[in-house]
């Protein structure tokens, strides 16, 4: 609590948590980490100019279809990352390669294996704008896209339309389109984060545009 009574740092812009877009990584690109922390060291530190903003978007209505009907427990599901599910694979144009757009371009592929429900990793907003800074180290790089910074906002680093508003429009198709009918369409999300190597159980949602579980599942991190 300051002098004024503030219960809160009024020199840190907080984003929207609800923000269907990002504008950027909390670090990037014009920040430093250290200057999102408080303390008497950065307290004064005003990153109103530096933080991410949330993009405002128009209402949505895109039709998702029908849910299928058929039991989990029945479904054979194909767990895979977005960008690595397509980012080598020649048969997609070099441009969209790693995209949303890519992946849906899988679906028949995936159904023709006897695939009837694919789960993605997270594909929510994390802090990975740094990742192909250096294309010949991976240092520091969050290839899997844990330390979620928005779950409501697709990471635009999937996204083939770079455009305002691309982003999670690419999004919403890449889900229409990477299922085929009576499949369904599952992302995984973390609540909590874990020491890299420090093994738990952790229970993970999966969300769908076709129907919707739980699933617990051993990871390490």
């Amino acid at each position: 609590m300051d002098a004024s009574g503030n219960r809160f740092n009024p020199n840190k812009l907080l984003l929207d948590p609800y923000a269907r877009e990002m504008s950027h990584d909390t670090a990037l690109p014009d920040g430093v980490a250290s200057a999102y922390s408080s303390g008497p060291a950065n307290r004064a530190v005003d990153t109103g100019t530096i933080a991410p903003k949330g993009i405002v978007l128009a209402a949505d209505a895109t039709s998702f279809g029908t849910k299928p009907t058929r039991a989990f427990k029945d479904d054979i599901v194909y767990e895979v990352h977005l960008r690595g599910l397509t980012r080598s694979d020649t048969s997609i144009a070099a441009a969209e390669r790693g995209t949303y757009k890519a992946a849906g371009q899988k679906a028949a592929y995936l159904a023709s294996l006897g695939v009837t429900a694919v789960e993605f990793l997270p594909l929510q907003e994390t802090q990975n704008d740094a990742n192909d800074t250096n294309p010949s180290s991976t240092t520091g790089d969050n290839y899997w896209g844990y330390m979620t910074l928005n779950y409501f906002a697709p990471d635009r680093r999937y996204s083939y339309d770079k455009s305002p508003a691309g982003r999670p429009a690419s999004s919403r198709r890449w889900s229409r389109r990477s299922t085929t009918p009576g499949s369904r369409c599952w992302s995984t999300w973390s609540t909590t984060t874990r020491p890299r190597a420090a093994r738990s159980a952790t229970r993970t949602r999966t969300t769908s545009s076709r129907g919707a579980g739980w699933t617990t599942r051993r990871t390490t991190r």
